[in-house]
């Protein structure tokens, strides 16, 4: 995904909290609340209609539904707010870095005019070869502490 729509993504699902598992388990509310519903109707018309054992039969399997649907819906916000939390640290990881601040795009391209590309050319290609470098050195060390702590 590219870095805007990227963005755009963590910006939704910071905001409303969606994400595939939250709808999933919403769904499984739904349709447990549903059942549960149908069974309750059942219950009822068994009631009516012979007091014995249909109705404990109904009764539950109508008890087994509403507690998948009530287990359902607090997974259902628990996995929202883990995707809510999840998205806001993203964010704010992202928003962390400067480039993508649009200030920062205007400031840079004012710098690059007023040097010269000539001169921004070596100067970057320093900076990428260290940064490269201490990417390297970072990856080594906790391959490192993680070969140790094993």
């Amino acid at each position: 995904m590219s870095g805007i729509a990227n963005y755009l993504a963590l910006t939704v699902k910071a905001k409303t909290g969606l994400g595939t598992d939250v709808i999933a388990w919403g769904a499984v509310a739904f349709v447990g609340s549903v059942a549960s519903l149908i069974f309750i109707i059942v219950t009822g018309y068994i009631v009516l209609a012979d007091a014995y054992s249909p109705l404990t039969a109904a009764l539950v399997l109508a008890a087994a539904f509403l507690l998948v649907a009530i287990l359902a819906a607090v997974l259902c916000v628990s996995a929202q707010r883990r995707v809510s939390e999840q998205s806001r640290v993203a964010l704010a990881a992202r928003t962390s870095a400067l480039w993508f601040e649009p200030k920062m795009l205007g400031v840079a391209m004012d710098t690059v005019r007023a040097i010269g590309l000539k001169r921004i050319v070596p100067i970057a290609a320093v900076g990428i070869l260290a940064g490269g470098l201490a990417r390297e050195w970072m990856t080594a060390n906790k391959a490192r502490e993680e070969r140790e702590n094993a």
